[in-house]
C-alpha cells in the first residue's frame, strides 16, 4: 500500500500562525481555503493561556455536510537564544510537531501515515530535482536537457562557478540514471522482439 504524501493533506503550521499573529491571547481569527481537489476548509482559532482553541471544518465539493474538528490544542514553547519556538502537541499521539495535517481531523504526519514527497523520489528524480533547484537559482529554464544560460547579473563569478559545477555534477548523475533506465528498457524490448 502506498502511503499518502503530506502535500495531499492540508497543513496547519504553527510557525506560520505565530508569524500571522494567531497566538495573541484572546484574539479570534478566521481563515478559509479551497484546495484544487475541491475541498473547502475553514479555520477558526482563539488563543488562550493554555493553548489554541481550533475549529477545523472541511467539506468536499458536492457534499452538503461539514466535518468539524473542535478542540483545545496544547502548545509547547522551547527557548531559543532570542525568543522561543512554538510547537503543537498532536491530538492523537501527543508528539511535539510544528505542522498538523488535516482531512476530517488534525494530526501529525506520523499519525496520518504520510511521507514527504521527497521520500518517494528515486535517485534519478532526486538528482534532477536538485539540478532544477540550482537552475532556478541561476535564473535558467527548468529541465536538465534545457540550454544553460549565462551568469546572472549581479552574481559573483566565484558563486556562479560553484553553482555551475554543482549543477553539472547533479545533471550528470541524473543523466547517468536516465541512461541506465534506457539501457534496461531497450534490453527488455530486444528480449521481447527476439521471442
Amino acid at each position: 500500500m502506498t502511503r499518502r504524501c503530506t502535500d495531499e493533506l492540508m497543513a496547519l503550521d504553527i510557525r506560520q500562525l505565530a508569524r500571522d499573529g494567531y497566538l495573541a491571547t484572546d484574539r479570534m481569527n478566521w481563515a478559509q481555503w479551497t484546495r484544487r481537489e475541491g475541498v473547502s476548509i475553514t479555520l477558526h482559532t482563539q488563543a488562550r493561556h493554555d493553548g489554541l482553541w481550533v475549529e477545523w471544518r472541511t467539506r468536499a465539493t458536492g457534499e452538503s455536510t461539514w466535518h468539524a474538528f473542535n478542540r483545545l490544542l496544547t502548545l509547547e514553547r522551547t527557548a531559543l537564544h532570542f525568543g522561543s519556538r512554538v510547537w503543537w502537541h498532536c491530538p492523537r499521539c501527543d508528539k511535539r510537531v510544528a505542522v498538523l495535517y488535516g482531512g476530517r481531523e488534525l494530526a501529525c504526519r506520523h499519525c496520518w501515515g504520510a511521507n514527504y514527497r521527497s521520500q518517494r523520489e528515486t535517485l534519478e528524480d532526486r538528482a534532477a530535482r536538485q539540478a532544477n533547484k540550482l537552475r532556478r537559482k541561476l535564473g535558467w529554464q527548468a529541465g536538465i536537457l534545457s540550454d544553460t544560460g549565462g551568469r546572472p547579473k549581479g552574481m559573483h563569478t566565484k558563486t556562479y562557478l560553484r553553482l555551475l559545477n554543482e549543477h553539472t555534477r547533479r545533471s550528470e548523475v541524473a543523466l547517468g540514471y536516465l541512461g541506465e533506465s534506457l539501457d534496461r528498457l531497450t534490453g527488455r524490448l530486444k528480449s521481447r522482439l527476439q521471442c
